[in-house]
């Protein structure tokens, strides 16, 4: 045994060692204390069992860089420190400007303190998994080691060069909005948003760019030994050895003390979202029939009251920015069809009207559903009720109508919810100008015809790109119109279509709400990383029969009463089951605009999921 582990440490651990030991530990401990010292400052949560976790890393990392500078050399191990320095910096760049709040360690970005030791605990300990298959690589004659060593060297560093260049280039960074925006996009919208809001095309530049100065750096790094082959060998073996017993403790610990089931890394977080999401739709899918089974029983159970029989239209717009509309006051012509109505009296125009989030996904599973920001039941799907249920049990014919393709909504809660509805259509990719399609649709099909029914029809808007929401050809009276107001004054004609098709079918109320809104006056889309408050500025009106206002005249003064109060789309639900007349244990009449107890104002209003507080202005017209 003496002869055995005295000459393996003498080799191992040499002046070499301590040297390398000693000044990576002294730079790693020296950054770490500093970003330490600027966090503790904002968030005061110290996390003492996460800390000494992070110091144990720390000495972890700088005695397995050690044995790699002893046994490979410097030039060979340069890269693996240059990939801990390249997650870090990933870590910090991609989050930058991404909220934290001080204490939540468990929230969606976590606090300040906790995500310091996340960044610092799970890059050093998965480049140090790296350095011990760099280890082995060189020494041992495996084809296979080598090609997982190209393959994770290449895999790593483009990943985080790809993230970095991403940020830099879009200003934006990657997390679960961005995941969302991915699931429920297309892929005409996908390629212009990439290549044109996302400047894709010096992404792919930049990325092409870090493939040749990796493979530069391999060449340089990765030549085999020329000299002394077993020696080098052999402490390399012993290194790759004396790293995995170093490493162990700290992956231990990091078990124990939850840092994979509680605290993974950030991006792993983001990465793994759509995962998440799709598994709790099919969760959802899957316990369909015992959810209707149970709300049939829920209903059964109380009093659920009568209904208003009539046909009701819900018109639901995509990315329209209320300040760029004639009738909320903007100078251009750009909505004479609604401004008549609103002149003549016809509809009850909102003044103040926000959308609950800034993606479609997220606000329509608010909007179809009982969940709201404001009565504490979360945002989960699995908890939700859905209005369409609610009027299949009440035996109304219901439709969802859809200006947006399938593929864009397959996998999101806009199909899950709609799924249950009499009659489902999506409009095909290749249809252009989606919406006239819309229209035709719902006259050929005849679904203003039942005398009980709920039409939702989802229009494809204002979507981005905007010049491929109206035809070409399309004449508009003002040339002096940006692309965006072409886009606004084309879905103001298919809203006039549509109105006709419900005067002509004799349609008791017919609701316009847009999803969300786009930045469009900052060029900013409507991304929730970088949220200001234009992208939840929406349009909202409701149209009353004749016949609907003389059965109901209360109803339809307490709507035109409540034309001035704040209102977010994610009330929807509870307006529309009053005009309905669904007077049950699912309506929360505080949530009903109008109402005696009416409670939401400019104080409590918010969206993006109670993350921001909506500011009142009482300027109309984008600037």
């Amino acid at each position: 045994m003496k002869t055995t582990i005295l000459p393996l440490f003498n080799r191992v651990f040499s002046k070499t060692f301590r040297k390398a030991f000693l000044s990576v530990s002294a730079v790693s401990f020296l950054l770490f204390f500093l970003d330490f010292g600027r966090c503790i400052r904002l968030d005061p949560v110290f996390e003492s069992k996460h800390f000494l976790l992070c110091v144990f890393t720390l000495i972890g990392w700088s005695f397995c860089i050690a044995l790699s500078v002893r046994a490979l050399g410097m030039r060979k191990t340069v890269p693996v420190i240059g990939l801990a320095v390249l997650f870090i910096v990933m870590d910090y760049v991609n989050y930058s400007d991404f909220r934290f709040v001080a204490g939540e360690s468990d929230g969606p970005q976590g606090g300040r303190m906790m995500n310091l030791y996340c960044t610092y605990f799970h890059s050093l300990t998965t480049v140090s998994i790296f350095l011990i298959i760099y280890l082995l690589s060189f020494c041992c004659r495996s084809r296979f080691l080598t090609f997982l060593r190209y393959f994770l060297y290449y895999l790593f560093f483009l990943f985080a060069l790809t993230v970095i260049g991403n940020k830099v280039f879009s200003g934006r960074g990657i997390n679960e909005d961005a995941m969302i925006a991915i699931l429920q996009t297309d892929r005409k919208e996908a390629f212009h948003y990439f290549f044109g809001l996302n400047n894709g095309l010096l992404l792919l530049v930049w990325i092409f760019l870090s493939v040749f100065v990796l493979w530069l750096i391999a060449r340089f790094a990765f030549p085999p030994f020329r000299k002394r082959v077993g020696y080098r060998k052999m402490l390399a073996k012993n290194a790759a050895l004396w790293c995995a017993a170093a490493l162990l403790p700290c992956v231990v610990m990091g078990i124990f003390g939850s840092m994979y089931r509680f605290f993974p890394p950030r991006m792993y977080r983001a990465m793994r979202y759509p995962i998440l999401y799709s598994l709790d739709l099919k969760e959802f899918n899957r316990n369909r029939a015992d959810y209707i089974r149970k709300l049939q029983e829920r209903l059964s159970s109380i009093n659920k009251g009568e209904c208003f029989p009539g046909k009701y239209v819900v018109v639901i717009g995509e990315s329209l920015n209320r300040n760029f509309m004639g009738c909320y006051g903007y100078p251009k012509n750009t909505t004479p069809f609604q401004s008549r109505l609103k002149d003549e009296d016809r509809i009850i125009l909102f003044r103040d009207c926000f959308s609950c989030h800034v993606q479609t996904q997220r606000v329509l599973m608010l909007f179809l559903t009982s969940l709201n920001q404001y009565n504490g039941k979360g945002y989960e799907i699995a908890d939700a009720t859905s209005i369409i249920d609610i009027a299949n049990l009440y035996q109304y014919h219901t439709a969802w109508v859809s200006g947006q393709e399938k593929i864009a909504v397959a996998n999101s809660s806009i199909s899950a919810l709609a799924e249950s509805s009499d009659y489902i259509y999506f409009s095909n990719e290749k249809t252009p100008y989606r919406d006239l399609d819309v229209v035709k649709n719902i006259e050929e099909n005849k679904l203003l015809d039942y005398d009980r029914s709920l039409t939702f029809v989802h229009l494809n808007g204002n979507h981005y790109p905007y010049r491929l929401s109206f035809p070409p050809d399309e004449v508009f009276d003002e040339q002096d119109f940006s692309i965006y107001e072409k886009s606004i004054r084309f879905n103001d004609r298919i809203l006039s279509n549509l109105y006709d098709l419900a005067q002509a079918n004799d349609v008791d109320v017919m609701l316009y709400v847009s999803d969300h809104a786009d930045a469009v006056s900052v060029k900013m889309g409507h991304d929730p990383r970088q949220y200001v408050q234009e992208m939840a500025e929406i349009p909202l009106w409701v149209y009353l029969s004749d016949n609907y206002r003389a059965a109901h005249p209360e109803i339809a003064d307490r709507l035109r009463a409540a034309s001035g109060q704040v209102f977010t789309n994610d009330l929807v639900f509870d307006l529309l089951l009053s005009l309905m007349g669904m007077d049950n244990e699912f309506v929360d009449p505080t949530l009903v605009p109008g109402s005696d107890g009416y409670r939401i104002d400019e104080e409590n209003a918010r969206t993006v999921y109670g993350r921001e507080r909506i500011v009142i202005s009482r300027q109309n017209g984008a600037e």
